[in-house]
């Protein structure tokens, strides 16, 4: 009897050891799953923040569009036609990366990058990217100012204009420019140049003369004339 339960107790001991050793694997498998999951999203994690760094989530405009953002920083899309024999796109790509070199090397403080260039067909895409507005006004001569209608009014800017009140991305009625700029807390763009306009946020009012809505956040200013050249100050107040 002493030995029938002496070889019990060694059976019951292996029985142990064996789901001891059992649960262990279990623990070290699922514990292995844990870690090759956690490595995919970090890897996952690694790939969309390198993307988005690099600019491709940025949705691209179906034509010219300057886009304000949050940041201060200005984005600028040109959309173009070569339509000259002697001009090429890679001679327009070197002719950009030139000027965009020789501005950040002779600016103090204002920097420009080129964040992406395409060709179809003979549409080129260019988009190029301005730490801020001024930096923007100083390379390309036109005329562009950020901030609440506040500081706006610090520098001058006038606001004296007619006004369309925005509704749901539509025109709905008009206002004075005192109605316009009543609340100083808001952000406001004075801009003299011929191109859609993205803010970050919602257009409430926006100067009537030679403007489209296109979105809740965008407008689109044309030509004041039938000169190209012909710009109207265009002010847009967006909350």
């Amino acid at each position: 009897m002493a030995e029938k339960r002496s070889l019990d107790e060694e059976e019951r001991l292996r029985r142990r050891k064996k789901k001891r050793k059992a649960a262990k694997k279990k623990a070290a498998i699922r514990r292995l799953k844990i870690l090759l999951a956690s490595l995919v999203i970090i890897l996952i994690g690694g790939i969309l923040l390198a993307l988005a760094l690099g600019g491709a989530f940025f949705k691209k405009s179906d034509e010219s569009t300057l886009t304000i953002q949050k940041n201060g920083k200005v984005v600028f899309e040109e959309i173009t036609t070569l339509n000259e024999d002697y001009y090429d796109a890679a001679e327009m790509k070197e002719f950009v990366n030139k000027a965009i070199s020789e501005f950040n090397e002779s600016s103090e403080s204002g920097k420009i990058k080129m964040k992406r260039f395409e060709v179809h067909k003979d549409t080129v895409y260019l988009r190029t990217e301005y730490d801020s507005a001024q930096t923007y006004s100083d390379f390309t001569g036109y005329t562009v100012l950020t901030g609440t209608v506040k500081d706006l009014k610090k520098d001058g800017v006038t606001f004296d204009e007619v006004y369309a009140i925005v509704k749901e991305g539509k025109k709905d009625g008009n206002a004075t420019a005192a109605d316009a700029i009543k609340d100083t807390g808001k952000n406001a763009v004075c801009i003299m140049e011929n191109v859609c306009v993205k803010v970050p946020g919602s257009v409430d009012f926006v100067s009537d003369p030679c403007t489209e809505i296109k979105d809740y956040d965008t407008v689109k200013i044309t030509q004041a004339s039938e000169d190209s050249d012909a710009v109207v100050t265009t002010y847009i107040i967006y909350e």
